[in-house]
């Protein structure tokens, strides 16, 4: 997956996978996390990084199926926080 950085910038982003899974929390009511299904693993893009691999860790008790899913990219500069979202793409687990 690439990444634009402003010229110049040369910080740390940090790209982690968000989307959700079918039902909901019984205890929040809240949709679930795409976490119920994989472990996707933060990644961080170091220095001029564009590019880099996430890797994403399927459970055993996953479900199959087609989730719409986004990557964030976090960074900091100073005391700021600056957060984008990709547009959303099908990630589909068709194994376990």
């Amino acid at each position: 997956m690439p990444i634009t950085r402003n010229p110049g910038y040369a910080g740390d982003v940090v790209v982690t996978l968000e989307g959700f899974s079918s039902g909901r929390d019984p205890a929040t009511r809240q949709p679930m996390p795409i976490t119920r299904n994989m472990n996707p693993a933060p990644l961080t893009l170091k220095g001029s990084d564009s590019f880099g691999r996430m890797n994403v860790a399927i459970n055993a008790n996953s479900e199959v199926g087609t989730r719409l899913v986004v990557f964030r990219a976090e960074t900091k500069v100073g005391n700021d926080t600056f957060v984008q979202y990709s547009p959303a793409f099908p990630l589909t687990v068709t194994e376990k």
